[in-house]
């Protein structure tokens, strides 16, 4: 029987691991299914499981089943969730949730500072999409047509280049709702 464990003693919000906050979260979780895993700790710091486009899928292909919580419950872990931050990638308001227009006006996008940048190709090398072109001694480029928005760009950049900014809409409609 393989069994999968994870530690959340010390967790992760923001847009960690590079950009993120640890905070203490006390959890232990473990499973002899990832997805089940996986949905325990989304929903551990706030978050909405459906959200999470792998977990949506594993929901809908029926991989994840009934999830039974043993030990201590999720209201045990209040306090430690009250400051988590979500990650700007999944940050939604109600007029966003609304909307049916194209992600690349929705969505987070990565950008590359070129104040920041150091043209050390890390952000290339990581993007399995290959979304990021990169030459020596030239900033990176992204194209957004071949980004899927994992943010591994953001959050492997040694030097904190690759920030994330909300899409046009969503930008537009965030500060409607700020007045």
């Amino acid at each position: 029987m393989k069994v999968g464990v994870f530690h959340g003693f010390v967790a992760m919000d923001g847009d960690g691991p590079s950009h993120g906050s640890p905070f203490e979260l006390g959890a232990i979780i473990a499973s002899q299914d990832p997805f089940a895993a996986d949905t325990v700790a989304v929903e551990l710091v706030r978050l909405d499981a459906w959200k999470v486009p792998y977990l949506r899928l594993a929901w809908e292909r029926e991989y994840i089943g009934n999830i039974e919580v043993v030990g201590d419950k999720m209201e045990d872990f209040v306090e430690a969730r009250k400051s988590f931050r979500i990650p700007a990638g999944m940050k939604r308001n109600s007029i966003t949730r609304w909307l049916k227009v194209g992600r690349r006006y929705l969505t987070a996008v990565p950008y590359i500072d070129p104040g920041k940048c150091r043209k050390c190709g890390v952000c290339a090398k990581s993007c399995s999409p290959g979304a990021i072109s990169f030459a020596p001694g030239v900033i990176p480029s992204v194209d957004l047509s071949k980004c899927i928005r994992c943010y591994c760009c953001n959050e492997l950049c040694p030097h904190n280049a690759v920030t994330l900014e909300r899409g046009l809409l969503a930008r537009m409609a965030g500060r409607i709702l700020e007045r």
